[in-house]
């Protein structure tokens, strides 16, 4: 089995003013260094501001994951 640390995952958040709850959106993209999470974050806030959507909100936050790799093994069935 190969493992890839992938560290930095990308989330998008956008919602409607009048009713977050019930319009929120999420999106999650992952990168492989900060500097081009950071890029896609702004060209993809950048759109969002040329299209116009009005009463929409928008968010973005480029999250650096955990560095250590957590492996868990199953208990081995007493047969």
């Amino acid at each position: 089995m190969e493992e890839v640390f992938i560290p930095f995952v990308l989330v998008l958040m956008a919602w409607q003013a009048d009713d977050p709850q019930g319009s929120m959106q999420v999106s999650q993209s992952v990168f492989l260094d900060e500097d081009t999470c950071l890029r896609a974050g702004r060209e993809r806030e950048a759109l969002v501001e040329q299209s116009g959507s009005e009463g929409w909100q928008f968010a973005w936050k480029c999250a650096p994951q955990p560095r250590t790799i957590t492996k868990y093994r199953p208990l081995k069935s007493a047969e």
